[in-house]
């Protein structure tokens, strides 16, 4: 059978299993990240440093994932996806939990673990999702997925302001904490059913720069990956632009202009993901 028809069988309640499992791994990963910024002018005073630091932090985790997405990802198969995004999910909590202890070295550390931790849960629930996805709906599980990450910063920008100011910066990277916690112990009831497809005999196969090699080697995928830098980019500048005009020129709080952000990527992203299977072109949803 093949992997279309292999989909297509799976029940539609392990699809929306696995689209939810993958969504929420997602929002706490990035929960982790965005925490910092929130919670930075009570840590930074704590710990002596500006709280313009943050940027560094920010750049230490991202950067962690960026260079160890490539070398762990040939682990996936191996120890299976769903073990992988608990992998990450622990490696998370690990992070705030290091960061509690408020020293400069300790959330350099922390950013280096939620950086190892994004890195193996991407390309782990991209796994779960093209293989119990339906090829059809493909576009759009993916879709729903990436809501995760404004998901993740409405969340913040909802609750950690007001749980920092009323019980202490610690009590939200807390929240981050039991997040991922209690998504790590939920996926250990599927995880036998989802990791089927392991293959523990395979050994480690990656390395540092090995997937940027592949791309520069395969025009294809070269010229891919630099149009999705294009729009990451644009779409990051953009949001920041947006963010500052409702701040400076409409008088929006900071929180409230970040919600006004996030509401529009959680309805925007889904709805785009619609437009290939109905346009049957992905140049139609890249125009768009």
């Amino acid at each position: 059978m093949t992997s279309d028809g292999r989909a297509s069988a799976i029940p539609r309640s392990t699809v929306v299993a696995v689209v939810t499992a993958t969504t929420i791994a997602q929002v706490a990963s990035v929960m982790g990240f965005a925490i910092f910024p929130v919670i930075a002018p009570r840590l930074a005073h704590e710990i002596g440093v500006p709280a313009s630091m943050v940027g560094y932090q920010l750049s230490i985790g991202y950067g962690t994932a960026m260079l160890a997405t490539s070398y762990v990802s040939s682990t996936i198969p191996r120890f299976g996806a769903c073990r992988s995004t608990q992998v990450g999910l622990l490696l998370s909590a690990l992070g705030m939990l290091c960061a509690m202890t408020a020293s400069v070295g300790a959330v350099v550390i922390a950013s280096v673990l939620l950086g190892l931790g994004m890195s193996v849960m991407t390309p782990a629930s991209t796994h779960l999702l093209f293989r119990f996805g339906p090829a059809h709906n493909r576009n759009l599980i993916f879709s729903i997925k990436q809501t995760g990450v404004p998901l993740g910063w409405l969340i913040v920008a909802l609750t950690a302001p007001a749980i920092t100011a009323a019980f202490g910066w610690r009590w939200a990277l807390g929240m981050v904490v039991l997040i991922a916690v209690l998504t790590l112990i939920a996926l250990q009831r599927v995880r036998a059913g989802w990791d089927d497809d392991r293959r523990p005999e395979l050994g480690r196969s990656g390395s540092l720069f090995g997937a940027l090699v592949l791309l520069w080697q395969l025009p294809a995928l070269r010229w891919l990956s630099v149009t999705t830098f294009c729009y990451a980019f644009v779409q990051l500048c953009l949001g920041s632009f947006l963010v500052i005009m409702l701040v400076e020129e409409i008088g929006y709080t900071l929180v409230a202009a970040g919600v006004r952000y996030v509401q529009g990527y959680l309805f925007a992203k889904p709805a785009l993901g619609c437009l290939p299977p109905l346009s049957h072109t992905v140049a139609t949803a890249l125009a768009a």
